[in-house]
């Protein structure tokens, strides 16, 4: 399985897992609250997000590695990936929304741990908050390992085609 995959992979369960979810949008020229639903980017954010505001809330899906094992004749291939969480919350207890939509998402991944056929969530995932909070803005982190199907191993057929 390529990383690629992997990530857009993640990325479209996470959509599932906040669909419905809005959250201020940053900046509005209005004395309205606008809502928006959360952008879900994959790899890195797009170089046009900042041509305006629209680009939070957000959550960032980042490959981070692959590990290959092979202990015996069993292999086992594991995937890391890093979620970035950003919302803007000018309400006091803005916080709490961070909180909310970090929560949702781990509780969807926990409950829903195989996703595409192809990559299972191991028990090995790390959910945390960024140190320092620049207010409004707050930020979550999370990251996930998640075991992926092994290719199959081919080199003993040019054995047997050599008997």
């Amino acid at each position: 399985m390529t990383e690629t995959e992997f990530v857009t992979t993640l990325a479209d369960e996470i959509r599932r897992a906040v669909d419905g979810i809005k959250f201020p949008l940053e900046y509005h020229n209005s004395t309205e609250i606008v809502r928006v639903p959360i952008n879900v980017y994959e790899g890195n954010l797009p170089k046009d997000a900042f041509n305006d505001d629209s680009y939070y809330p957000l959550i960032l899906v980042e490959w981070l590695s692959t590990n290959d094992e092979l202990d015996g004749s069993t292999a086992k291939t594991t995937m890391t990936a890093a979620l970035n969480f950003g919302i803007f919350a000018p309400e006091s207890d803005g916080w709490k929304n961070s909180y909310h939509l970090t929560q949702t998402v781990r509780h969807h991944l926990l409950t829903h741990r195989l996703i595409g056929n192809k990559f299972r969530l191991t028990d090995s995932a790390t959910w945390e908050i960024a140190p320092d909070q620049p207010t409004p803005f707050f930020y979550t982190y999370a990251t996930l390992i998640y075991q992926a199907l092994q290719p199959e191993d081919l080199s003993w057929r040019s054995q047997l085609e050599r008997w």
